[in-house]
């Protein structure tokens, strides 16, 4: 007798969000069935992606390397967005309009839940966070923001790079001058 999977135990069998195990649905990697309106999932294809998708497998690979790439793509799109705001507006304030506000959400929910960042992406946000207005930063999210110079100075203060070479330290310093900042707003 088959075995069959809710969208939740499948989401934590594959170890995705509930809402991948229905975008994998919906590409064709899962077959859906639906008993009384209620949508599952055949145990014995949940078990066979999850194979391929595991690091031994060749497609395993090619879709972790493509999951990278991904996070890294929208990381330098919205690094992108606000660099060439800063550049146009010289040390004025960013303000950014509504769609560059959620590929910067976007950006740096991808950060805050990667493992692997690393000192490079402190040196990379360190200017950028420090020219975003308030008003910007209230549209991304105090909390947000707070939660990811929380990371960066984390990842700054272990990195090597900065404890080899003292005048890197300063990467650091700017995020921690941006999360004071931070601290400001939130009593505004």
């Amino acid at each position: 007798m088959e075995q069959y999977l809710t969208i939740s135990k499948t989401a934590q069998l594959l170890g995705v969000s509930e809402r991948t195990v229905r975008r994998f649905a919906k590409k064709g990697l899962l077959n859906k069935v639906k008993v009384k309106g209620k949508v599952y999932f055949l145990e014995k294809e949940v078990t066979q992606l999850d194979n391929t998708r595991s690091e031994g497998g060749r497609l395993g690979i090619i879709y972790t390397r493509l999951q990278e790439l991904t996070k890294k793509n929208t990381i330098l799109e919205a690094r992108v967005r606000v660099l060439e705001l800063a550049l146009s507006s010289r040390q004025e304030p960013v303000s950014l309009g509504a769609d560059d506000i959620k590929t910067l959400k976007k950006a740096i929910s991808t950060l805050i839940k990667n493992k692997h960042a690393s000192f490079s992406d402190v040196v990379a946000w360190s200017d950028d966070l420090l020219r975003l207005s308030r008003d910007c930063c209230k549209k991304i999210g105090l909390k947000k923001l707070e939660t990811l110079s929380n990371k960066l100075i984390l990842i700054g203060d272990e990195a090597q790079e900065s404890l080899r070479d003292a005048s890197k330290s300063i990467y650091v310093d700017k995020i921690i001058i941006f999360k004071d900042r931070i601290n400001k707003f939130k009593k505004t």
